[in-house]
């Protein structure tokens, strides 16, 4: 990369409080929204990443969307032509700004690893909010109450992640001991209520039958956000069928060539770092195949926020 393209260590050094926080509070703020069924409006996560945009600098917070842009134009490039066709398409507000959506929370994850000294920190201090709440959600599943997460499916996906994440960024052997406790625990308790349902994962050939039906434009491009849901009454429960009514071809497309582009840093980088996020972001992407990512603020913005993050990693690795 020339010096011009290079992710400074300037902006890293002033942005690092602000943007190794940004995982921890945004999963609390996704999961108000889902508790408070705000179900289409997943978009205030957009005045979310400004938030912490302008707690960072407006003039860090400008070069590292520069930066951004420049590493991974193809990012803004779909946020921008789905937003312009679902708009021309009259579809409803949700539909576009969904898009909008999916990249501030991916350039808010790349600003958690390019904007922060050690993306390893953030991802500590992510790990001690879902222990806690996963410790609380022990008594709330005893007592037959609703899951902090609101869906048993993505609570069994948060913990495989959450286990995940034990061994990649927690060195204390006591709180690993506690962590894999908690985890072993609330999973049995959770398989029992349901959590994790495998067939959820076949759900797609019922999007795919139903996406069958519309017009070319339908097919390259999606139907809208919300849609698979609306129009089947809820036949989908699995982020691929979701991605492949609401928002395409194009979408799926993406989706597997990111998975692929994972598993090959996986194998072949030499960076521990980059083999840590690409390992956690393909687990991600594993477990969304059983619960709808799409459709709840709290699992999608974890597989978003953590695809950001996987990006900025291997842009900094470019730039070393």
């Amino acid at each position: 990369m020339s010096g011009d393209n290079v992710i400074s260590s300037s902006v890293a050094d002033k942005g690092i409080k602000t943007w190794n926080d940004y995982l921890c509070y945004g999963i609390l703020f996704a999961m108000l929204l889902s508790i408070l069924k705000a179900g289409s409006y997943g978009y205030y996560q957009i005045l979310f990443v400004i938030m912490f945009m302008a707690f960072t600098g407006i003039k860090n917070s400008y070069r590292l969307l520069l930066t951004f842009i420049k590493c991974n134009p193809i990012v803004l490039g779909m946020a921008v032509v789905y937003a312009a066709y679902n708009f021309v398409s009259s579809r409803d507000v949700p539909s576009c700004l969904f898009p909008l959506t999916v990249f501030c929370v991916i350039f808010a994850g790349f600003c958690v690893s390019t904007g922060g000294r050690d993306v390893s920190i953030a991802h500590r201090k992510l790990w001690m909010v879902l222990f806690s709440i996963s410790f609380i959600n022990i008594f709330a599943v005893l007592e037959g109450r609703s899951l902090y997460f609101a869906n048993a499916d993505i609570e069994m996906g948060i913990l495989v992640v959450m286990a995940v994440m034990t061994f990649l960024f927690i060195d204390d052997g006591k709180i690993i001991l506690a962590g894999e406790a908690v985890i072993i625990f609330l999973g049995v308790l959770l398989l029992r209520r349901g959590g994790l349902d495998f067939s959820n994962a076949f759900l797609v050939k019922d999007a795919a039958q139903e996406f069958s039906h519309g017009g070319i434009m339908e097919k390259i491009l999606g139907h809208g956000f919300l849609q698979l849901m609306k129009n089947t009454n809820g036949i989908s429960n699995n982020t691929m069928g979701e991605l492949l009514y609401d928002y395409g071809l194009v979408a799926v497309i993406l989706f597997c060539v990111l998975f692929i582009y994972a598993l090959y840093v996986l194998i072949t980088d030499k960076d521990k770092e980059n083999k840590k996020q690409s390992f956690l972001l393909m687990v991600l992407m594993i477990m969304s195949l059983f619960y709808s990512a799409v459709y709840w603020e709290n699992g999608a913005f974890l597989l978003f926020a953590e695809i950001g993050v996987f990006l900025g990693v291997r842009a900094r690795s470019k730039d070393k």
